[in-house]
């Protein structure tokens, strides 16, 4: 292609991609992850920067990609500007891939069309329209950036050290940055340097180093599955199987899904990943031999999916889309870059439009199921019937909109389905306790806390149960072990100051309360119960000061008015006017004062 020719092709891609993900910048937050990771994270909404880099989130330590959406989410106080910047950074990272092909002297056609499926496929849509998968999109920024560095024909100090720099950016935006020394290999293959092998033994170590760290966060978080999921000895042929699958939802992107569960079929996926596992290297090899160029982005391809392949299983499902954004454009320059030597100028035209065409579809298809959490779902369902995490999910988000019906159809199915996992069992509990089912929901919890698997959220809500009937010691021990796998839960540091309470220890449960204020200062019962409590130590003026505070975000609640009169009782001072509210506001203990003749004006 001539120049003239390639800069309005280029130029044409990026009209296409606006008219298509204009729109995305002002989607509603999605129901994975955006609620826990942006709406309800007290360390985001509250601008605390040295907490950022102080724990995990979502099992992941990405500190950067924390501060980034902190500083984007407060411009307006919502999303808006994560997305926008989500899509302005993937069309950087078409760029950033445009000068690496060019690198890698990777054709203008190749390079064109790999763009274009990177741009416009449909399996971006998870990373370009859900606000929390914004670190996706600058996590594979950095790393691209890395790699345009380490490409440059000369390589030294410099160039080390800038490239390491975005190393590790990359690694803190997002944990799948540890291919890195894999993906500088091959890269710099055949580009001798001095630097060459101390920079991939110092970046390896790096790497390896922050696996093992991200493994025991998201271990201890709960979200590396059991090896009854995938048995050890099926992980490596099934790993050969994914990378097909990736292959061909790259080329045949007609079932996308935002799940895709485990095959029932997992015997039949496994002897067709052993037969992969002798055709995918033998014909890798052939391909060095005969065709290099072709063999180096088959070989990133690959590397970039090695944290993704299951080989550790974490997470509930095998395949994910998001995990595809890097996988798109190594693996079709790849077959593009075999194939070109067999097309004459019409058929490589043709094939550019085409799949413009066919991928521009299918992505404002996808598009518009991401403008609402029940649409992406109801399509997942369509596609994958009967999926317990699917149903779950669309239990959540029917309670969420008050279709309770549907809510408990949906939840309730899903724990059927699969009656061994935390998740859809608390799911369930919380739907009970909405419905004044709390005896429902507290079988359901102590199931789960007795014979599954660690899940941080229902040993909180285990704890308030047990709270609730005076065991104190048990409730104590569940919300100390949710709080170690995540400590910054506002609710679960009340929870423990409600116990260490009951068990009389007075100073440390005005320290967890206090955390609690701390963590989420718009809850007026942490106020009252921390009030509470300093009564308890006779620190009257004090106790009245935060029950004052939890009047003041909730003025209806008639306890918070009687035990403010107590309060006052204690110190001399009258406490009536605060009776006569809690009595108008139906509390009993108030409505039996009053009766009683207390407060009588006359």
């Amino acid at each position: 292609m001539n120049k003239r020719a390639l800069y309005i092709a280029y130029g044409v891609l990026l009209i296409v991609f606006w008219i298509l993900y204009f729109k995305v910048i002002f989607y509603k937050p999605f129901i994975y992850d955006d609620p826990e990771l942006i709406l309800e994270n007290t360390v985001l909404q509250q601008k605390k920067w040295k907490e950022m880099f102080m724990q995990g989130f979502l099992g992941n330590y990405m500190p950067v990609f924390m501060f980034f959406i902190t500083l984007l989410y407060h411009i307006k106080g919502n999303i808006m500007f994560i997305h926008l910047a989500s899509l302005l950074i993937h069309l950087l990272n078409g760029g950033l891939l445009v000068y690496i092909f060019k690198k890698l002297k990777v054709s203008d056609w190749v390079t064109l069309l790999s763009t274009m499926f990177f741009l416009l496929h449909p399996v971006q849509t998870e990373s370009t329209c859900w606000a929390s998968e914004a670190r996706t999109t600058l996590g594979n920024f950095f790393l691209l950036a890395a790699l345009a560095v380490a490409g440059a024909d000369v390589f030294g100090f410099k160039q080390l050290v800038f490239s390491n720099a975005l190393f590790l950016l990359a690694l803190l935006s997002k944990p799948t940055g540890v291919v890195y020394p894999l993906l500088f290999f091959f890269i710099r293959m055949g580009k001798p340097s001095r630097w060459f092998y101390p920079n991939i033994i110092a970046t390896l170590i790096v790497s390896l180093t922050f696996s093992v760290f991200t493994y025991f966060i998201q271990k201890e978080q709960g979200f590396v599955q059991e090896s009854k999921y995938l048995p050890y000895a099926y992980r490596i042929p099934h790993a050969f199987f994914i990378y097909a699958r990736y292959a061909w939802n790259t080329f045949l992107p007609f079932w996308l899904s935002i799940l895709y569960p485990y095959s029932k079929y997992l015997k039949w996926m496994l002897l067709g990943g052993a037969a992969l596992m002798l055709i995918i290297p033998y014909a890798w090899w052939k391909i060095r031999s005969f065709q290099p160029v072709a063999f180096l982005l088959l070989s990133l391809s690959a590397a970039v999916m090695l944290p993704v392949l299951q080989l550790v299983t974490f997470g509930q499902v095998p395949i994910a889309d998001r995990y595809a954004y890097l996988f798109v454009p190594f693996f079709t320059g790849a077959v593009f870059t075999l194939t070109e030597k067999y097309l004459n100028n019409m058929i490589k035209y043709g094939l550019l439009i085409g799949w413009s065409i066919l991928l521009s579809i299918l992505t404002w298809q996808r598009i518009h199921l991401w403008s609402d959490s029940l649409l992406i779902l109801q399509d997942g369902d369509k596609k994958y019937p009967r999926s317990h995490i699917i149903y779950s999910s669309l239990g959540v988000e029917y309670m969420r909109r008050n279709l309770d019906e549907l809510g408990e159809k949906y939840l309730t199915e899903a724990v059927k389905i699969a009656p061994l996992s935390p998740d859809l069992r608390y799911n369930l509990a919380l739907y009970y306790i909405k419905k004044n089912r709390a005896e429902a929901a507290r079988k359901l919890l102590e199931y789960s806390v007795r014979n599954l698997a660690f899940h941080r959220k229902t040993y909180v809500l285990m704890a308030e149960f047990y709270n609730q009937e005076g065991e104190y010691e048990k409730a104590l021990e569940l919300v100390t072990r949710s709080l170690k796998a995540q400590v910054n839960q506002p609710r679960a540091w009340y929870v423990m100051g409600n116990a260490l309470s009951g068990l009389s220890r007075l100073d440390e449960s005005v320290r967890a309360y206090q955390k609690a204020i701390e963590l989420l200062p718009t809850i007026p019962d942490f106020h009252f119960r921390l009030g509470i409590v300093l009564c308890k130590k006779k620190e009257y003026d004090q106790g009245i000061i935060y029950m004052n505070r939890a009047i003041s975000l909730n003025g209806d609640v008639g306890e918070y008015y009687y035990w403010k009169g107590e309060a006052l009782k204690a110190i001399g001072k009258d406490p009536c006017s605060d009776y006569l509210k809690a009595a108008a506001l139906r509390y009993p203990p108030a409505e039996n004062l009053i009766r009683s003749g207390h407060c009588n004006r006359n």
